[in-house]
């Protein structure tokens, strides 16, 4: 999903693809127009990408739900949710608002009208593989949601039976495969075929809000264990990267601007003005340079959602330790990846004395300062989590150092991200843009890949099959 195509005029959206009919088609039949150039194989390897890793962490839960930890954790979140809404005294409310919810944004035949629309406009846009990938993205998430019901046949918690009682398997949760695939892609595919950025924003706020929605949505009817829904996104977006991948669909990429608007990319002065001062975005001369730039930058961008999540699941700590641990582990061999990759530049520039490394220069003034008590705070915080981890406790000297050093490594990872946002972003781009052949392409995403792998089989391995008690 993306912005208008290259093969389009930003101003009309007409058909205008390479070998396309020509303007005054737009008004004419849908088969008189053509498809729109696919996207390249190299950029379709980031939505396969995409879909396996959900499809991995997908299988993950179907082989844990069974197990003595998972049940206890979805159990326990499940009650201490509905405690605190009745604590709250708000939850006869939210039981009629939930309701609500999953019967007018569930999947269900009322949201076709949806799907119908948005096909129609990207036709009318020349955008027919977005015609198609709308409304087989609803049928193929239905189709696989149901064939992994009969396949893993887990019982629904039915916990409350005043609130709502469902019959059928309950993983993984059809309402969550129906978010992202009947209600968050239309409208995704929507914003792509605008042009008024506010318009674009709103639409994507939507689909984002929907998503949220129907999740708590079944967790609050006490209908879904809380793994399903997990396990129901994930089924959703591993159907539309398998599908984006399959289609050619364009990566999100800005949209041109209308008029009257701020170029898309080009972000306020005063901030790209600051980027430039403190890590301007310019590839290396030197291939090995790029390559070490690209690979740190590649896993710097796979490592912020897995520390998002780790950085929440500390602060709701004593609501679920399991989870915290869980994508601690995660983070680990991304973060030693990340760790090794600067500290090799390191090496070959000061202790080396490296000539490309040399004639590269070393990181502006603010990153310099920051790098090292980054560092620091990063292993003090990994280091004595898994302390914490073995000794089974949250108490202690080891709890004192974790919590210093977390709090600390969080503000510099949010000061870190915000200079090097913009240098990991282009440089991560850049490397899906060369060809597949690459070979040094192709090893820089291998590490990355083999890196989470491996972080979701040690957190798998040690969450699960030695469960931590406070």
């Amino acid at each position: 999903m993306s912005a208008p195509h290259p093969g389009l005029t930003a101003s009309t959206g007409n058909p205008l693809a390479a070998g396309g009919a020509p303007a005054t088609a737009r008004h004419r039949l849908p088969w008189r127009v053509r498809f729109e150039q696919p996207e390249r194989p190299p950029r379709r390897a980031a939505w396969l990408i995409l879909a396996a890793v959900a499809a991995v962490l997908v299988a993950a839960l179907a082989l844990a739900v069974d197990t003595g930890a998972v049940q206890r954790l979805d159990l326990r979140l499940l009650t201490q949710l509905h405690a605190r809404l009745a604590g709250s005294g708000v939850l006869h409310a939210a039981d009629e608002t939930a309701d609500w919810v999953s019967q007018w944004l569930g999947p269900g035949p009322h949201l076709l009208p949806l799907t119908l629309l948005v096909s129609v406009l990207a036709v009318r846009a020349g955008r027919l593989r977005l015609a198609l990938f709308v409304p087989l993205c609803f049928a193929l998430g239905l189709a696989g949601e149901s064939l992994l019901k009969d396949a893993v046949g887990r019982a629904r918690p039915n916990l409350y039976p005043d609130m709502a009682v469902v019959t059928g398997p309950s993983f993984p949760s059809g309402h969550a495969v129906g978010a992202i695939c009947a209600v968050a892609v239309p409208l995704v595919v929507a914003a792509c075929l605008t042009h008024r950025r506010s318009l674009r924003y709103t639409l994507v706020g939507l689909a984002l809000a929907a998503v949220a929605a129907i999740d708590l949505a079944r967790l609050v009817l006490a209908v879904h264990w809380p793994t399903d829904v997990i396990a129901g996104n994930l089924v959703g977006i591993a159907v539309c990267g398998a599908l984006a991948a399959a289609l050619g669909i364009p990566l999100p990429r800005a949209a041109a601007a209308t008029a009257g608007e701020t170029p898309a990319g080009s972000g306020p002065r005063h901030l790209a003005a600051f980027w430039d001062r403190v890590d301007p975005s310019r590839p290396e001369a030197d291939r090995g340079v790029e390559g070490n730039r690209r690979l740190t930058s590649i896993a710097g961008m796979a490592l912020v959602p897995v520390l998002t999540g780790v950085a929440l699941s500390g602060v709701l700590f004593g609501w679920s330790p399991a989870l915290h641990f869980f994508l601690g582990f995660v983070a680990i061999p991304l973060t030693v990846l990340k760790l090794a990759s600067t500290g090799y530049r390191f090496v070959a520039y000061y202790l080396r004395r490296d000539r490309a490394y040399r004639t590269a220069g070393p990181p502006t003034a603010i990153p310099r300062v920051l790098a090292p008590l980054l560092v620091v705070s990063t292993v003090g915080a990994l280091v004595t989590g898994v302390v914490l981890f073995v000794q089974g406790t949250k108490h202690g000297v080891f709890s004192t150092l974790h919590t210093d050093s977390a709090v600390v490594f969080i503000v510099l990872v949010v000061v870190h991200l915000a200079i090097h946002a913009r240098t990991a972003w282009v440089a991560s781009a850049a490397d899906l843009s060369t060809p597949a052949t690459n070979p040094h392409t192709t090893t820089r995403w291998a590490m990355v890949v083999a890196a989470g792998v491996a972080g979701l089989v040690l957190a798998a391995g040690l969450t699960f099959a030695v469960p931590w008690h406070v």
